[in-house]
């Protein structure tokens, strides 16, 4: 008890007064509750915890405790919720819960608890909420939590659960809360499950499953919020019916293999708030197809698929937009300037791998104040770096390499500090590099290879790294650090001869101390004087 929480727990206080116990209205003598959630706990849950029979709720979630959940909770025959998420309990889920015949909600989540789901709890039948994501749970899922038709949530999130989803999982009515996602799932989804009509939540993103699509799966799944299918291997169309799932807000197919045309009906999902449907092979002409009236927007992925066309205007419209993505088409024509008069765009912008033309300097990509990636790689702009992009103070990464950008890199880059990765590679750049961008602290990597570079690399900050810094192909750069395997820079005529680079004035003695003192003798008045410089005049010869 680090922050002294259980300070009231003393013989001078009642037990039902004491912090976070409940005492019954019946029983006013026996604890009915128990609630020590997030008040920093440290240590393993004692055993002795079986003598407060009359418990019906126990809440220990987002503290510290460790060690096994103890066998001895089974002796809780009326407790009906336990919550022990978010903390570090190990072993394995005691069987001993099966005891628990009345309990409603087991939320075990965010443990480190291992091994199978226990058959033993099949007699749990009044179970209403299975949470037990992130945690390292293994084998399948077992078929009998099918039997169980009052449960409203299951969750098995991000553990290491195998095998294919039971087909008896289609007998949960009532189900509301489907999460089995970043598992190594496999075969197909049950259609029994598309059936579901009290779905809020369906998510099975990042496992191994394949196959198709429904037709009528905007419509079975009326009150559908949020639907999770990204990192499997599903084919086909994505169904026209999804228009119809109107309390639908976020979409997410991304990385996986569908196919045929992008609905252009998803315009109708007004409450939409994210769509990914990025990394398949889905066709669509123009962006936004259908979707520029989407108000409530704030992240649009279309990136690695197999669009075609411009990017309209009318992607303007989208105003709340805080992450674009659309690289890795085959979009053509210039980028619409209103995409940089999205004042909420903070996330990400990414049009790389396209076929984008127009001059970088027309548009208004300083005005991103807010943003934190741009990434316009391998396209067709041109022009000169705008000294404008100093504005974006909070950018993290840009990548504008692979196009035809010319002129010097402006020296403003350098007030963007937050910068930590610079490509600016394979354009045709030239002149010096700018020694500010060694202020660039929080630069880990940054690459300039392949421009027409030239004069001397500096030394300092990210300079003095030669694993964070590109330079290959600029064949005009001399100096850096050893590592960068650069010619040395060449000699000026002054450091070859050793000579002062002191101007001429600054090494002249004072007329007064030379001029006065010996006057200027001519070359011919002194041959003349000496008869042609004669042995006769040498003094000290006889």
């Amino acid at each position: 008890d680090p922050y002294r929480i259980l300070s009231t727990w003393d013989a001078t206080t009642h037990f039902c007064g004491w912090e976070g116990v409940t005492c019954g209205r019946k029983h006013r003598q026996r604890v009915i509750a128990l609630d020590l959630s997030s008040r920093g706990l440290v240590g393993s849950l004692t055993p002795s915890i079986r003598n407060l029979t009359f418990l019906r709720k126990i809440n220990l979630q987002s503290s510290r405790f460790f060690d096994n959940i103890p066998s001895d909770i089974g002796n809780l025959d009326r407790l009906q919720k336990l919550n022990l998420n978010f903390n570090s309990f190990g072993g394995r889920i005691p069987v001993e819960l099966s005891n628990c015949s009345e309990i409603r909600v087991l939320d075990l989540q965010n443990n480190p608890l291992a091994g199978r789901i226990p058959d033993e709890l099949r007699s749990l039948t009044k179970l209403e909420h299975v949470r037990l994501g992130a945690n390292n749970i293994t084998e399948v899922i077992p078929p009998w939590l099918g039997n169980f038709s009052s449960i409203l949530v299951l969750d098995l999130l991000s553990n290491f659960v195998e095998g294919s989803i039971p087909e008896e999982l289609g007998n949960l009515g009532n189900l509301e809360y489907f999460q089995v996602s970043e598992n190594m799932l496999s075969g197909i989804i049950p259609s029994r499950l598309y059936n579901l009509s009290s779905l809020y939540l369906f998510n099975v993103a990042v496992n191994q499953l394949q196959g198709s699509l429904p037709p009528t799966l905007g419509n079975t799944l009326p009150t559908l919020n949020q639907l999770f299918l990204g990192g499997n291997q599903f084919e086909g169309p994505i169904p026209a019916s999804l228009g119809n799932a109107t309390r639908i807000v976020n979409i997410d197919f991304s990385n996986d293999s569908f196919s045929g045309q992008a609905p252009s009906n998803l315009g109708r999902l007004q409450g939409l708030y994210y769509l990914n449907l990025g990394g398949n092979q889905l066709e669509a002409r123009n962006i936004p197809s259908g979707i520029e009236n989407l108000f409530n927007l704030y992240a649009l992925g279309f990136e690695n698929n197999l669009f075609t066309g411009n990017i309209s205007e009318e992607i303007g419209k989208l105003q709340m937009l805080q992450a674009l993505s659309v690289g890795g088409n085959s979009l053509s024509g210039s980028i619409p300037k209103e995409i940089f008069n999205l004042s909420f765009l903070s996330n990400t912008v990414d049009l790389s791998d396209n076929n984008l033309i127009g001059e970088l300097p027309l548009l208004d990509v300083g005005s991103m104040t807010n943003l934190r990636t741009l990434v316009l790689s391998g396209n067709k702009m041109s022009g000169e770096i705008p000294a404008t992009l100093g504005n974006c103070e909070v950018l993290e990464n840009l990548f504008i390499d692979d196009n035809f950008l010319h002129g010097t890199i402006p020296p403003s880059l350098s007030d963007i500090k937050a910068l930590q990765n610079l490509d600016l590679s394979h354009n045709n750049l030239s002149g010096p590099m700018p020694e500010l961008l060694a202020n660039l602290h929080f630069l880990p990597y940054f690459n300039l290879s392949s421009n027409h570079l030239n004069g001397a690399v500096p030394t300092k900050g990210i300079f003095n790294n030669a694993t964070a810094t590109s330079l290959l192909g600029d064949d005009g750069l001399c100096g850096g650090i050893p590592g960068l395997h650069l010619p040395a820079c060449p000699k000026t005529s002054s450091e070859k001869s050793g000579r002062s680079h002191l101007p001429r004035k600054d090494r002249r003695l004072p007329a007064s101390s030379w001029d006065d003192k010996y006057p200027k003798v001519f070359y011919r008045e002194l041959v003349e004087a000496t008869d042609g410089f004669s042995s006769n005049y040498l003094i000290g010869v006889e």
